[in-house]
């Protein structure tokens, strides 16, 4: 429901400011990139570099690293700009605004959405975007939410959480589904029914 409650509101945002300034920084688009504190160790900062940058080669396009919350052990500005640090030159920008109608205008603006974030993954899904999730390196054998949401809402054939080392191809995935498949009114007129079928119990 993000796109169709806030989505005029979201998209004046991405004419004007940071966003606008990436988007003329990055004329064939870019990848939304986010992951959280506990990525920030510089061995594993260097494996999504390396996964970014044959994204890049592969697409075309940049990437903006941004936070999608700077609460404690949420994300970090330094690790953005390490990763940015390790990339090739010119192939990302860190996007260090924390207003939430921006970084909603940074995403729903993007080509795609790669990142741990489950909030990240949703918007992107509101505004149509091919997605994927991050798993950090110690995650590997426990199911999360961001696993748990994409198995209930989202198309099989979109990447759900995938390990670091495979974010590259998950990306490709992603970015090859059909758009017409993307969008999310068959989501919004379920949710529609389903609250209202609630409300009316709880009446």
């Amino acid at each position: 429901m993000v796109a169709e409650l806030f989505g005029e509101q979201v998209r004046a945002r991405a004419d004007r400011g940071e966003v606008a300034r990436l988007r003329e920084a990055f004329p064939s688009g870019y990848l939304a990139v986010q992951f959280s504190a506990d990525f920030g160790d510089d061995e594993t900062l260097t494996r999504p570099a390396a996964q970014l940058d044959r994204a890049c080669e592969s697409t075309g396009l940049g990437v903006a690293l941004f936070r999608a919350g700077a609460a404690p052990w949420h994300d970090e500005l330094d690790a953005l700009q390490r990763v940015a640090a390790r990339m090739r030159s010119g192939t990302a920008k860190v996007f260090a605004s924390l207003d939430l109608w921006e970084i909603c205008a940074l995403v729903a603006a993007a080509r795609g959405y790669c990142g741990s974030s489950l909030h990240g993954r949703i918007v992107a899904m509101a505004f149509a975007l091919p997605r994927v999730n991050l798993r950090h390196p110690s995650a590997r054998a426990r199911t999360g939410k961001q696993a748990a949401f994409a198995s209930a809402w989202d198309l099989a054939q979109m990447p759900a959480v995938v390990d670091i080392d495979d974010a590259a191809a998950a990306i490709g995935q992603a970015l090859a589904a059909d758009p017409a498949r993307l969008a999310p009114a068959q989501l919004a007129a379920r949710f529609r029914e389903e609250f209202a079928a609630m409300r009316d119990r709880l009446a």
